[in-house]
């Protein structure tokens, strides 16, 4: 715009030296090949250098251009642009001279065009100046952003430091403005360096210390940047790279853990068995991350040899993340060995479920329990729904200790489950020296001894699952709200009372209380009582989407209950069955005791403390800039 506001006489001689009209369509092409070379998942360039060694070679190319521009290039035009403002200096001065009558050349109309010409001429090799290193940034941009996010995340954090650095490099470019009054090329390269490389790498490594916690692994401590990790967390989500999500991990920490994996089958006659698996791993932390995927990983694993697979999880907080997605596979092996090699003894009666709950400090607690018997022990499946005023995990040695409360009024043995329903705060997970304790012990010993004092009766069994990609064909909008593993439902029914007991699982975090009073109304409109209704979570992490609760869009509350509905009308005829319920103990790598509490404490001041950090670099860069005029 500005060029073109010129007169003719200084637009030809501007455009004689400096082509600037073509800079807007070049810096347009440089963004489109660079993003359709850099970006594409099948390159059509060196294809057998990797992805990898590609963004290797481009960043070290960017690197390069930009360390020659602010050395040589960027001096010597500078250098230019200061000659030029002597000149225009000079200029102005015999044009003002003649103005102000003093005559001191015999061709004014001469002068006068020179005087628009020289002062174009300035302007324009700054805007020259302006431009070049604004299609350089462009370029740096792109370069950076696929370098510094979607790299393949299986480096140990401590190899990725480095990345930080052309993050701070790039935008402070910009500053270049600053300099066009230098004095001299050196005194440009000193400034330069100074503001657009010393000040922002220092700035960015406070904000990575300021950011940043100590991970345990053994006797050895690590120290990780959230920077870092939230790379490579979105790494695998924004890359998708078939096969990939099974070796992201943290090899930086991590500890090996004895856990407890429930394992309760449901088995016809005809030998056909239903699961519900377990697992004392917590999904997590975020995208496809460790055990992010645990529940649809172990469901889809045991799903090629069994009918239908639940997977809800046991009391277990975020230090109980598997250190990678292979880690998930110890446990499906763990439950296959079990059910294949050993006597499974199979109880044949069930109790309906037995519900206590209490209105204490933090609001309202409940626990349900089903006990199952094969004549002469008695083993039961207990479900704690906490309130929406405690965080909903449950540390895993606390389950432990639950386990031993069942056993102690009664039971041979105990299946815990962590419902995870309700939306929860940003507070620590349920550990023992918590106050709630003795309230939660209380109501288990209630509601155990209640299954295990009722009448049993022979049951049928029937179940359903709809996953994530049958959802789509249903409702979009849902399928993305909802996990892979979708919706499933167990229900149980006792033989002489008709009595039904309903486990409805849905691979989600947490459960908008309005939906699943929705779903509570659909399945007492089916003649269950409302005890006997068990509405719970996975507890997934596989998608940011899911840190708020399904259902917080009102838009999918009548899709879900639809989808539900037509299902339960589609159910076959229950079959009689018989019912193990047994824990297995597993050795599996996790993220260790209280690291999963460091990480999602340090994530959550993250980003304000990045925001601080920029607006103070922002802040020091333009002090700067105004002592340097």
């Amino acid at each position: 715009m500005f060029f073109w506001s010129l007169s003719p006489f200084d637009r030809g001689v501007v455009a004689s030296l400096f082509p600037f009209g073509h800079f807007f369509i070049f810096s347009l092409v440089v963004d489109a090949v660079f993003c359709f070379f850099l970006f594409s998942r099948k390159p059509f360039v060196f294809p057998e250098l990797g992805l990898r060694c590609r963004a290797n070679v481009f960043s070290a190319i960017v690197a390069v251009t930009l360390l020659l521009l602010l050395l040589l290039v960027y001096p010597a035009l500078w250098g230019l642009a200061n000659y030029l403002l002597v000149i225009k200096a000079a200029v102005n001065r015999m044009f003002f001279s003649y103005v102000l009558s003093m005559p001191v050349a015999a061709d004014p109309f001469r002068l006068y065009n020179l005087y628009r010409g020289v002062n174009g001429l300035v302007l324009y090799s700054m805007g020259f100046i302006a431009s070049s290193t604004d299609i350089v940034d462009r370029i740096f941009w792109i370069v950076s952003i696929r370098y510094f996010y979607l790299l393949p995340a299986t480096e140990r954090l401590s190899l990725v430091r480095f990345l930080r650095f052309p993050v701070a490099v790039a935008p402070a470019v910009y500053l270049v403005e600053v300099f066009q009054l230098a004095g001299s090329p050196l005194t440009y390269v000193v400034s330069a360096t100074v503001y657009c490389v010393v000040i922002p790498t220092l700035i960015f490594e406070a904000v990575a210390l300021g950011t940043s916690t100590t991970f345990r692994s053994g006797d050895r401590k690590v120290r990780v940047s959230q920077f870092d990790v939230i790379r490579r967390l979105i790494t695998w989500d924004l890359l998708r790279d078939a096969g990939l999500e099974d070796a992201l991990y943290f090899a930086d920490f991590r500890e090996t853990f004895r856990v407890w994996t429930g394992v309760v089958a449901f088995k016809t006659g005809e030998g056909d068995a239903s699961l519900m698996v377990v697992p004392s791993l917590h999904p997590g932390p975020l995208l496809s991350f460790c055990g992010s995927l645990l529940s649809y990983k172990i469901s889809e694993a045991l799903g090629k040899d069994y009918e239908l697979v639940m997977v809800p999880h046991s009391p277990s907080t975020h230090d109980f993340n598997p250190s990678s997605a292979s880690e998930i596979y110890k446990i499906v092996e763990a439950v296959r060995g079990f059910l294949r090699g050993e006597v499974v003894e199979f109880y044949e009666f069930a109790s309906p479920i037995f519900s206590e709950e209490s209105f204490g400090s933090i609001g309202r607690v409940r626990v349900f329990c089903q006990a199952f018997s094969n004549g002469v022990d008695q083993k039961v499946l207990v479900f704690c729904d906490l309130s929406d005023e405690n965080n909903g995990d449950i540390s895993y040695g606390v389950g432990n200790y639950l386990i031993e409360v069942a056993k102690n009024v009664g039971a041979k043995d105990a299946i815990i489950v962590d419902k995870h329903f309700y939306p929860h705060r940003e507070e620590r997970p349920l550990y023992m020296e918590d106050p709630l304790i003795g309230e939660l012990k209380a109501l288990v010993e209630r509601a155990v001894v209640g299954a295990l004092q009722s009448r049993k009766e022979r049951f049928s069994f029937v179940g359903f699952k709809i996953t994530r990609r049958e959802i789509e064909s249903e409702c979009e909008e849902l399928a993305r709200a909802i996990g892979r593993d979708g919706i499933s439902v167990y229900v149980l029914e006792l033989e002489e009372s008709k009595e039904k007991c309903a486990y409805v699982l849905l691979d989600a975090n947490t459960v908008e209380p309005k939906l699943g009073g929705k779903i509570l109304k659909l399945f007492l409109r089916r003649g269950f009582k409302e005890n006997n209704i068990i509405i719970m979570t996975s507890d997934t992490h596989q998608d940011l989407l899911f840190l708020k609760p399904f259902g917080s869009k009102g838009e999918i509350h009548e899709p879900t209950i639809k989808i539900i509905e037509k299902l339960l009308g589609q159910l076959s005829k229950p079959r009689k069955v018989m019912v193990s319920l047994n824990r297995i103990l597993s050795e599996v790598d996790v993220w260790g005791l209280l690291n999963g509490e460091r990480f999602f404490t340090v994530l959550l001041k993250a980003f304000p403390r990045t925001l601080s950090a920029l607006l103070l670099y922002w802040l020091v860069a333009f002090i700067l800039s105004l002592l340097t005029l």
